[in-house]
């Protein structure tokens, strides 16, 4: 996981650099998902367009990581540390801005979030949650 500058148009992790495929912003649902009496942040789940759903089939299931649902309407979902329960009612976002689509040449996919729609409490865990992984 990675904070990057928006606009991009490329994204470089690690030595992997992403180019993004063209699908625009509006490729998918995200949802923050939620943990624990105070609604914490501890990871975000992409359940993007049938068009875009050979993501789900691509990703490499891990320990922070694991698919849901099955074709067409899979979703990724990626933790901020090991996978974990969440509150299902305080992770239903349904948010679609800023969720851009990167592909680098191994074919692996990278894919955008935006948060600034979220209030500045959410936000501050958010980056706090982020910045256990070294994002």
């Amino acid at each position: 996981m990675k904070l990057i500058s928006w606009p991009a148009s490329r994204v470089s992790i690690g030595t992997e650099t992403f180019e993004e495929i063209g699908a625009g912003d509006t490729n998918g649902f995200y949802d923050f998902l939620r943990k624990g009496p105070h609604g914490h942040i501890i990871g975000v789940r992409f359940m993007p367009f049938i068009r875009y759903s050979h993501i789900c089939d691509s990703a490499r299931v891990g320990p922070g990581l694991r698919i849901s649902g099955a074709y067409p309407t899979a979703s990724v979902e990626l933790f901020w540390e090991e996978a974990s329960e969440y509150d299902d009612d305080l992770s239903v976002d349904q948010f679609m801005d800023y969720n851009y689509i990167f592909k680098n040449s191994s074919q692996e996919y990278a894919v955008t979030f935006g948060f600034l729609h979220l209030p500045d409490n959410e936000i501050e865990d958010l980056l706090s949650g982020l910045a256990k992984t070294g994002a």
